[in-house]
């Protein structure tokens, strides 16, 4: 009975661990490609020149669309410089496209990516 029920808790705890992996796995994805989004404005960076359209359009649909991301990256700016970008580097890009946002939105949230996204209304 011993060996049955021992069996049974360590199924139970690698299904349990393999569901926080396959969470885990699906959360560092959108992180990702949230990120990525910034990438075709890297060359925008640190010039004076302001950035195209087709820069803009995706920051400012992150800004005012998507606060699990926004708040993802300006919480763990280790997800940008896997793409070479600081977090000042993200603020003034922000800035540079003409978006805003609330400074305090983010620093109540953890930034965690989830599937779900709130709007942010300027």
């Amino acid at each position: 009975m011993d060996i049955t029920r021992s069996l049974g808790v360590a199924t139970v705890l690698v299904i349990l661990y393999s569901v926080q992996a396959t969470v885990q796995m699906e959360q560092t994805e959108e992180a990702m490609r949230c990120v990525e989004k910034l990438i075709p404005c890297h060359p925008y960076i640190n010039t004076d020149s302001p950035p195209p359209p087709w820069c803009c359009n995706p920051v400012k649909e992150i800004v005012e669309k998507d606060e699990t991301c926004l708040c993802g990256f300006l919480n763990h700016p280790d997800m940008l410089a896997l793409i070479n970008i600081s977090q000042d580097d993200a603020l003034n890009l922000i800035n540079s496209c003409g978006a805003s946002y609330d400074e305090s939105l983010c620093s109540n949230s953890t930034g965690e990516f989830s599937s779900s996204s709130s709007s942010y209304i300027k």
